[in-house]
């Protein structure tokens, strides 16, 4: 039996929640935005990010914050930003920030939890991936079926 490497498994996983959490309001976005514009920022930190450019997309979140400053999008992306580039303290705290503004999403306890277990606290980990399973996050729930063991 292949075992499954954690890390590719979450960076895989953190990919598909950025898009997923990004696509709806790039697909609604304005055909040209202007530099100004909230939209212009989060795009363009959607796609340093998905580039392989955390710091820069860093840079682009903030912006968009600057313009938004409650916008939970933005710091969740950010967060997720922060932790593609290994500050995990940081990414942290964008994330917290994002589940202050909107707590009713599930995804940003599961994103909270992977940067937990990328952080080496495997039980806060877990603890948010509980969370955002009992908020019918199909991807929490199937990675606790993953990795809990039956009973």
């Amino acid at each position: 039996m292949k075992t499954i490497n954690p890390l590719s498994y979450f960076n895989t996983l953190l990919l598909f929640v950025v898009i997923s959490l990004a696509l709806p309001a790039a697909l609604c976005a304005q055909t040209e935005n202007e530099p100004g514009d909230f939209q212009y920022w989060f795009d363009k930190g959607m796609l340093l990010s998905v580039y392989g450019s955390p710091y820069a997309a860093i840079q682009a979140f903030e912006k968009a914050i600057e313009v938004e400053p409650e916008n939970s999008y933005a710091y969740f992306n950010k967060g997720v930003a922060y932790t593609e580039a290994r500050d995990y303290e940081k990414g942290l705290a964008a994330v917290e920030r994002a589940i202050e503004i909107n707590p009713e999403i599930g995804s940003y306890f599961y994103g909270r939890g992977w940067i937990h277990m990328r952080a080496g606290n495997r039980d806060q980990g877990i603890a948010d991936m509980h969370k955002a399973a009992g908020m019918t996050n199909p991807d929490a729930r199937q990675y606790l079926e993953r990795i809990l063991p039956r009973n």
